[in-house]
This record gives C-alpha cells, sequence and structure tokens, in this order.
C-alpha cells in the first residue's frame, strides 16, 4: 500500500469507529513505589464525536466533560488533511485505536489506547511517564482509565463502572492463546506500514518477562508496562471478556521514539473466534496488511 492509501484507511476507519456521544468514568491512579495507589481524581467524561453530513472527510470533536477540565468545552475540527497534525502520532488497528507522544526530550510522555467492542462500549488507559534526569529513559507516573458507552444509541446498552480488578491469573495466560487476528503497524523511517506479528509477537509473550509490572485495572482492563521506559522498550495494554481478549501496544526504537504499533485478538481457549470478536475485527473492515 502506498503513504497515501494507508492514510485514506486509517481516517476511514476512524470515521467508522469514533462517532458517538460517549458518555462515562474515568479513574486516575498514581504510580508510587512499584505499584498503583489508590485514585486521586475520579468523575465523568462526556465528549460528542460526529462526521458532517455534506462532507465525510470533516470530522467535530466536542468535549462536554473531561478528566483535563481545559478541554471542556473545546472543539476540534478535523479534517482528512489535518488529522494527523491534530491528533499527533495516532493510530489504528481492528478493535484498537490510540495516540502517543514519546521523546526524552518532552516533559511528559505516553500513550492512549481505546479498546472498541461491538456493543456500543469502549474502553480507554492512558499511561504516563515522566523524563528520568541525565538519562535517556522515563518513570511510570500515572495511569488514567475510563470507560464509556454510545448514548446515542437506543437499544439497551450497558453501562460501564465496575470496581472489580481483572484477575491476574488471566492476564498472565494470555500468551497461551491462539490469537484469531493480529497486524501491526510500523513508523520506521518516517513511513506507516501494515505488517504481520510473528508468533512470539502475536501471543505477546514478552508481557511476562521480568522488567514488566502486571497492573490489574477496573472493568476487565490491564497494563503489562516497564516502570522505566527507555529504547528498546514494549508496552502492552489489554482488556478481557468472558469469552475473549485482547491486547495492543507499542514498541519504542534504540533512541526511545515509538516505531511500532500490534495488536492481537484471541478467542476461547480452543482459539476460535466468538461472534463478538469477528464483528470487532469487521468493524475496521477497511483496515488490510501491506
Amino acid at each position: 500500500m502506498t503513504q497515501e492509501e494507508i492514510r485514506r484507511d486509517q481516517w476511514d476507519s476512524m470515521a467508522t469507529i469514533l462517532p458517538g456521544s460517549w458518555l462515562g468514568k474515568y479513574w486516575k491512579q498514581p504510580f508510587k513505589d512499584g505499584k498503583l495507589d489508590q485514585p486521586e481524581d475520579s468523575g465523568e467524561i462526556h465528549y460528542d464525536v460526529s462526521i458532517s453530513d455534506d462532507n465525510p472527510d470533516i470530522c467535530r470533536w466536542e468535549g462536554r466533560k473531561m478528566a483535563d477540565k481545559k478541554k471542556e468545552g473545546q472543539v476540534l475540527n478535523i479534517t482528512y488533511e489535518n488529522f494527523e497534525s491534530k491528533l499527533g502520532s495516532s493510530f489504528i488497528l481492528p478493535g484498537v485505536v490510540g495516540q502517543n507522544s514519546w521523546s526524552p526530550k518532552l516533559p511528559f510522555s505516553g500513550v492512549e489506547i481505546n479498546f472498541i467492542s461491538t456493543d456500543h462500549c469502549r474502553r480507554m488507559m492512558i499511561a504516563t511517564y515522566e523524563p528520568i534526569d541525565g538519562e535517556q529513559a522515563q518513570r511510570l507516573i500515572s495511569v488514567l482509565i475510563g470507560a464509556f458507552r454510545d448514548s446515542n444509541v437506543q437499544e439497551k446498552v450497558p453501562v460501564i463502572e465496575s470496581e472489580s480488578l481483572t484477575a491476574i491469573d488471566r492476564i498472565t495466560e494470555i500468551p497461551s492463546l491462539e490469537p484469531v487476528a493480529s497486524l501491526g503497524m510500523s513508523i520506521r523511517g518516517g513511513e506507516k506500514k501494515y505488517y504481520d506479528l510473528t508468533d512470539e509477537e502475536a501471543h505477546c509473550t514478552g508481557m511476562l518477562k521480568p522488567d514488566m509490572k502486571i497492573l490489574p485495572l477496573r472493568d476487565s482492563m490491564f497494563a503489562c508496562v516497564p516502570e522505566v521506559v527507555g529504547p528498546n522498550s514494549t508496552l502492552f495494554f489489554g482488556v478481557i471478556m468472558p469469552s475473549s481478549a485482547q491486547v495492543a501496544g507499542l514498541t519504542l526504537d534504540s533512541n526511545g521514539v515509538q516505531c511500532d504499533w500490534f495488536t492481537s485478538i484471541y478467542g476461547n481457549h480452543n482459539g476460535r473466534p466468538t461472534k463478538a470478536l469477528g464483528s470487532a475485527s469487521r468493524r475496521l473492515g477497511s483496515v488490510t496488511r501491506a
């Protein structure tokens, strides 16, 4: 695929999954002494995303209630021509969308991951890191999660606000599951390119390395990330449902800058895709391999 074909593919996929009136809750937990502390902030989030009826290449984002109060009332008019500069380093893969910024020169770096499900719900995780003086590395300082539903949908939609944490044993068994779909996107050399994951990458075996922190989160979410990231680090984020799971993440290059995004979707223990997983993959039907 050419760069323009990939760019169009990303926009069309975004325009398919982002529109809605997203309403839900968030929790922000500081990371201290090697573990997540109790939430220091929580509340409601409500934002609207819509595609112009007259032009499918124009998207409007409006923040009604936000964790970052500076964004309340903010309106972003995103177009096909400017969406990469407006959203920063963004990516869309089957069932997941996000954005990130990684550089030892920034005051803070981090990644935002949104898992999109077929029940009109989405789950968000944001991990924030700060630079370590004199080192080409950054330390984890907080994790913010959010769970939302599309309030525009008339049918019954589950309200996501579970306080229970994801069981660690369910997280650690993921590398033993067989992925039913997986895909990566590289931006090495300044060009985006879809690629097939290796068997090790698709199984996300790196989640269980000794330097990784396994962080069970609310509402079926979890993160497996290094407490300190630097060159060649990999970060994993996931969601586990009763009969399915999905992991997404990113890899940093030798300079500590993001270079690859990836995702794997898992069915049940027999490796057969569930109905929900098959639908989730098709929601981004324009995403294809290079």
